[in-house]
């Protein structure tokens, strides 16, 4: 049976090898139209930047908006719902899928990581039958931020976090681990502070 490719491998939530030449060639791809995105920024043509998104990313709701500049891995493993918004410098790493709910509020400088490498080296590093080191594993998990939540600036989320329709994340958290529903969390790590019900 034919290796699976690296869609494959993330599709099925397994880790993949590198470097992956389909997977440079998306990065690549993807990073052109980032590029023209972020330098159309001057020209506050909504529905130019719209369309733009469209192409960027893999699924996009109504009435989202995204302030440039941003950064992605590959684009169409990124899924906004209706009514977002994403303030500038937001990087977006889907290797691995995103999936950001409807009415959601992003502050500036926040960074979405579903992707990484195992711990330790042994595991991350390929090794040919000589020992000479020829690449490395790429791991990761979905990141899905539910509906209505808002984040606040210079947060930072880990691969296989959900956080919870209607919470709100504190600026400056790192969020290591799920959040439920309906709570205010912050911290490095993000921890639940309190209830908002």
């Amino acid at each position: 049976m034919a290796d699976k490719t690296w869609r494959e491998h993330v599709r099925d939530g397994e880790p993949f090898d590198m470097p992956d030449r389909n997977f440079l060639e998306a990065i690549f791809a993807a990073k052109a139209k980032a590029t023209a995105f972020n330098n159309s920024a001057g020209e506050a043509d909504l529905p130019a930047l719209q369309r733009q998104l469209h192409d960027l990313f893999g699924k996009v709701g109504e009435d989202v908006i995204v302030v440039p500049p941003v950064t992605v891995d590959v684009g169409f493993n990124v899924e906004i719902g209706d009514g977002t918004f994403i303030n500038a410098n937001a990087t977006l790493l889907d290797t691995y899928p995103i999936r950001i709910g409807r009415r959601v509020m992003i502050g500036p400088n926040c960074s979405f990581y579903p992707v990484g490498h195992p711990l330790r080296a042994a595991d991350r590093l390929r090794v040919d039958a000589a020992g000479e080191t020829i690449g490395n594993v790429t791991t990761g998990d979905p990141i899905t931020i539910g509906d209505e939540v808002w984040i606040g600036g210079n947060v930072v989320v880990l691969p296989g976090v959900t956080i919870g329709d209607r919470t709100t994340i504190g600026a400056g958290s790192v969020v290591t681990k799920s959040i439920p529903a309906d709570v205010f969390a912050a911290g490095n790590p993000c921890r639940v502070i309190r209830t908002l019900v």
